[in-house]
């Protein structure tokens, strides 16, 4: 059995405490475009990795950036991701961004970019003005190389950006931070590779966001105008949950159906407190990694 199938069971045992699995690309088809991003330089598409299984890679000519839609715009939050590279290759993501039609990379957003580079062995982080971008700090961190898989953590909470990094996705360890105060505003997030050197060597995985404490969730309301709302993120149990509710009831799974039919009496949202599903979730973990491994 390929045991990198399990995946669905494992980033929830190696994603960091209190994130849930916003990206984890089981549902979607190999080859395909995944759900909930937008390309705004390049491509993305869905590929299965031998260590990690389901997966992204971006491909384009040396600058590729994507909009990770299913995060909303957020002004103090954090970003998680786990990845794995067959060359070096810059990679990362861009925080509070807000797209430049005259950006200096085209597709690429205003913001903060943390920037993973294994081709020099640091890490940086960015500003990004419409025209030129600017190194604001560096540090140097001795990753797993060349078919390891490396976990990094880039948040921002007021004016300080931070990035840390864990070899088994358990342990993190804090390799960068700054203060800057140049964007204040909520953005949205992207992930990036390339920077002017190839594209197309490194796999996204598991790509996570917590609103931090006191953050904010910012909606347009129309006319320019943004009003500030109170953000909900639900446990990484509860969106696998809900994700895999969803396919089961499709496939008339006989329990499935019989708790949407006790949903609806209730006129509630079914959740694993109001349910007892704590073990009924890993049940259907395991009962769907089982059958794809079959």
């Amino acid at each position: 059995m390929e045991s990198f199938k399990l995946c669905s069971i494992v980033c929830l045992l190696a994603s960091p405490a209190g994130y849930a699995a916003t990206y984890d690309f089981e549902s979607d088809a190999v080859g395909s475009v995944p759900k909930d991003t937008k390309t705004t330089v390049g491509k993305v598409h869905v590929v299965k990795h031998k260590d990690i299984g389901l997966c992204v890679r971006l491909d384009g000519s040396r600058t590729v950036a994507v909009d990770l839609t299913k995060i909303p715009k957020l002004k103090d939050y954090s970003v998680s991701w786990r990845q794995v590279y067959d060359k070096p290759s810059r990679s990362g993501v861009l925080l509070r961004s807000k797209l430049q039609m005259g950006a200096k990379h085209k597709g690429i957003g205003e913001g903060y970019l943390v920037q993973v580079n294994p081709v020099t062995n640091d890490v940086r982080i960015y500003t990004m003005y419409p025209s030129v971008y600017k190194m604001i700090k560096s540090a140097k961190l001795s990753a797993s190389g060349v078919g390891a898989v490396s976990y990094y953590q880039a948040s921002i909470v007021k004016d300080t950006i931070t990035l840390k990094y864990s070899s088994d996705g358990k342990s993190y360890k804090k390799v960068l931070e700054v203060k800057d105060d140049t964007y204040k505003d909520a953005g949205l997030t992207q992930l990036t590779e390339g920077w002017g050197r190839s594209v197309g060597h490194v796999y996204y995985d598991d790509i996570s966001f917590e609103v931090i404490k006191g953050g904010q969730v910012t909606q347009e309301t129309g006319g320019g105008k943004k009003q500030e709302v109170k953000p909900v993120v639900m446990s990484k149990h509860q969106l696998k949950f809900d994700e895999i509710f969803k396919r089961r009831v499709v496939a008339k799974d006989a329990t499935a159906l019989a708790l949407l039919a006790k949903q609806k009496k209730a006129g509630s949202k079914l959740t694993i407190s109001n349910t007892g599903m704590a073990e009924l979730i890993e049940q259907w973990q395991v009962a769907e990694a089982m059958k794809d491994v079959k």
